[in-house]
């Protein structure tokens, strides 16, 4: 019942609509750090509630590990870590996401 009540798709409009307010627009440069962090914490949490139907649909079949959530990405390009000898940085992404893996 609650993947079908209209407060879950209110929910959903609303975080729709918090996106568009929120994040900016994806031809923006985001510079800094601490910048590029935030907007990647708000997507990701903006993501989670926008997937909240399709986990609670999962019913009885939803385990703690469905939690993490895996995303399938391509590698752009790989580099040396500027510090660390031993460590490379990959600049990898998906059409909505991008991540940089040490």
């Amino acid at each position: 019942m609650l993947i079908n009540s209209d407060e879950l798709r209110q929910l959903e409009v609303q975080v729709r609509e918090l996106s568009s307010f929120l994040l900016p627009p994806r031809n923006i440069r985001i510079d800094g750090v601490s910048m590029k962090f935030a907007v990647a914490e708000l997507r990701y949490a903006l993501s989670i509630l926008l997937g909240l139907r399709a986990r609670l649909a999962l019913g009885d079949d939803n385990f703690p590990e469905y939690a993490v959530d895996i995303v399938g990405v391509e590698v752009g390009f790989l580099e040396k870590h500027p510090k660390a000898d031993k460590l490379c940085i990959a600049r990898v992404g998906t059409e909505h996401f991008s991540f940089a893996v040490v």
